[in-house]
This record gives structure tokens, C-alpha cells and sequence, in this order.
């Protein structure tokens, strides 16, 4: 799986001959900007769960790890 990921180049479209590993590093900061969650860390979101009421989710982004940063993943 390492070699799959890391070594050989990646087939897709507009990857330019990076690795899919590469390719997912350099698209991260991309991926970052576009989240709409991303507007403010403190953002209160509300989400019904029950009819008729509504409970608050504080959005703490910073505190999950993408794929890229969870060492167990890379390995």
C-alpha cells in the first residue's frame, strides 16, 4: 500500500505526474479554504434532532487531523 500511495504516479487528469500521497498534500490547503465550516472556529451551528427542538454544536476544526496528519494512515 506504501509503494501505491508514495511511489508510483497518479493517473488522474490534474495531478501532472505526482503521487496520489503528493497530490494530496498540495490540495489540502485548497480543500481548506473551501470549506464553508471554516468561516469561523467558533461558529454555532443549530441541527435539529428532535421535533420541535434544537441543539447547539460548537465547530472546533483545528481540533481534527486530516488524513495526511494521522501517522498511522502514512505508513
Amino acid at each position: 500500500m506504501y509503494n501505491y500511495n508514495n511511489e508510483r504516479t497518479h493517473s488522474g487528469k490534474y495531478c501532472f505526474g505526482k503521487t496520489p500521497m503528493q497530490t494530496l498534500i498540495d490540495s489540502i490547503p485548497m480543500a481548506q479554504e473551501k470549506l464553508l465550516e471554516r468561516l469561523a472556529d467558533d461558529q454555532i451551528l443549530q441541527s435539529p434532532h428532535k421535533k420541535g427542538s434544537e441543539e447547539s454544536v460548537s465547530m472546533h476544526l483545528h481540533e481534527k487531523k486530516l488524513y495526511s496528519q494521522i501517522k498511522a494512515d502514512n505508513l
